[in-house]
């Protein structure tokens, strides 16, 4: 696994991607594989490309064999460094392409949230960071109507000022994914997959596990910070 993410590189990847969006047919020619059946992985306009195909050009690969999926080494490199790879047949709405408009949002959300809750501001910095890096929507469910979105903190900005600021600190949720984080209820583990508390109702869990559509993309650094979570709320 740390073997594949360290050779692969964001620039090679987007390259390939730029190749596979001119000419499908001759791509696949010249690198072999053929189109996705599980996963597709999207950039930032939302258009699809097929993960096992781009990886295994990037990386000078004979061959990726069985797919990829979130949590298979290529998916998951690919996720490592910041590309979204998701579940075939989600129906994604497009998003603003202009990054102010998604900022604006962002404020939004938090500022409706300050109102509610009496949270503290974390900033424009952080917010414009990660409206560079994300689609304004729940990262789990895919919700993009801005009520129901909350900006919530992995570590809660009280009690590590440190990364009050940092973007990685940073998940946005639908509201109830939101509540069910901040007490532990549900976490994520090291392949962004959500993992659910026994404290959590068979209901509860149901209806959440049916609302899953991704997996949450991951750096590093949000790794650190998921797995402090899952250590302060007893997740083994």
């Amino acid at each position: 696994m740390r073997k594949v993410q360290r050779e692969l590189h964001p620039e090679l990847v987007i390259q390939k991607m730029k190749e596979f969006r001119k000419d499908e047919q001759a791509f696949f020619k010249k690198y072999g594989g053929g189109p996705s059946v599980g996963y597709d992985l999207l950039d930032e306009q939302g258009r699809k490309y097929p993960p096992a195909a781009i990886v295994q050009a990037a990386l000078d690969w004979e061959d990726v064999k069985g797919g990829v999926k979130a949590r298979d080494s290529a998916g998951r490199a690919l996720r490592m460094h910041g590309f979204r790879v998701v579940k075939k047949g989600v129906r994604l709405k497009s998003s603003p392409k202009n990054k102010d408009v998604m900022l604006e949002r962002l404020k939004n959300i938090e500022r409706t949230e300050q109102r509610r809750n009496s949270k503290v501001r974390i900033g424009s910095r952080p917010l414009r960071e990660f409206a560079l890096r994300h689609k304004i929507c729940c990262e789990v469910t895919g919700i993009d109507d801005d009520p129901l979105l909350r900006v919530s903190h992995i570590i809660p900005w009280s009690r590590d000022e440190k990364n009050r600021l940092n973007p990685e600190n940073i998940i946005l949720l639908s509201a109830h994914w939101d509540a069910a984080f901040d007490r532990g209820l549900v976490s994520f583990d090291d392949e962004g997959t959500a993992i659910y508390s026994s404290n959590l109702s068979e209901c509860a869990t149901s209806i959440m596990k049916s609302s899953e559509y991704t997996t949450l993309s991951l750096t590093s650094e949000r790794m650190q910070f998921l797995a402090k979570h899952r250590k302060k709320f007893g997740y083994h």
